[in-house]
């Protein structure tokens, strides 16, 4: 089950999502930035956007903003933690939160992965992903393995 949770305004990202892209780029996956990127343009009117997913502190190590409603805001100390203090609740309850951000680019070539800065953290992604009953026993068991 996927279900997203807008971070300020509670705005449906159905409202957020609304024109049509097509994929430009993509910057990979790699285990350092544990996020990944691509490039898409807008269908009506050209515009081109970053958008990067990933785990959840690294995709905020490349924000300096956060949306609200349908502008931006600056990512303070008070914000951060509130984002970080939803992730772990969301966390303890079985879900899997990687988080996601945009930014409206110029466009290029080929972006990088030096691009992936000044991006606005637009919301977080939860995938229900409990563990199945009985998992949790077996690690005490194997600590003692090696």
């Amino acid at each position: 089950m996927v279900t997203t949770a807008n971070v300020i305004g509670h705005v449906p990202v159905q409202q957020l999502v609304k024109p049509v892209y097509r994929k430009l780029d993509e910057i990979p996956y790699d285990f350092i930035r544990k996020h990944f990127g691509i490039m898409a343009r807008q269908e009506q009117g050209g515009a081109e956007v970053m958008v990067c997913k990933g785990a959840l502190q690294n995709v905020l190590e490349v924000c300096d903003g956060v949306q609200s409603g349908t502008t931006s805001v600056p990512l303070d100390e008070d914000r951060s933690r509130d984002i970080l203090r939803r992730f772990t609740a969301w966390s303890a309850e079985g879900n899997r939160v990687p988080g996601v951000a945009q930014k409206y680019v110029e466009p290029a070539d080929r972006n990088t992965r030096q691009d992936e800065q000044g991006m606005v953290f637009v919301d977080f992604l939860l995938f229900f992903d409990p563990l199945e009953e009985g998992v949790r026993q077996p690690w005490p068991n194997c600590a003692g393995s090696g």
